[in-house]
């Protein structure tokens, strides 16, 4: 879940946070994601008068090779197999290659992770398993 957080950047005040987009008079603020973590360097992110929201950066971001990590060898050999034949599975594990890192929060990984579950190469439950880390 994504927090926002509204900080008058003169004062220091956390004002509010919420799970929802926040706007001001109307208008959604400009959101940035940042890292968790205080004092925040204010300088490179944009605000509406005195006030910023903030988005942190979720924090189940793995490397590739974590992610890995998180399948049993005989859940990647069949999904590999399974992409020889299946060009949806094989769309998915060439989106993997190409992205920097995988992020368990993503609406992507979840997804593809239920869809290789639904395909029956993950078994049921392993697909929320991963997601948990």
């Amino acid at each position: 879940m994504t927090t926002y957080i509204i900080y008058n950047v003169e004062t220091g005040e956390l004002l509010k946070t919420s799970s929802e987009p926040l706007t001001v008079s109307g208008y959604p603020l400009q959101t940035k994601e940042i890292d968790i973590a205080y004092p925040v360097d204010l300088g490179k992110y944009e605000w509406v008068g005195n006030l910023v929201a903030f988005v942190p950066k979720s924090q189940k971001l793995l490397t590739k090779l974590q992610y890995m990590n998180l399948f049993a060898d005989a859940e990647l050999s069949g999904i590999y197999a399974a992409a020889k034949v299946n060009v949806a599975i094989e769309v998915l594990l060439e989106k993997f290659k190409l992205a920097s890192e995988i992020d368990l929060d993503d609406p992507q990984t979840i997804g593809g992770l239920y869809a290789l579950e639904s395909a029956g190469l993950l078994a049921v439950g392993r697909a929320a398993e991963i997601l948990n880390g």
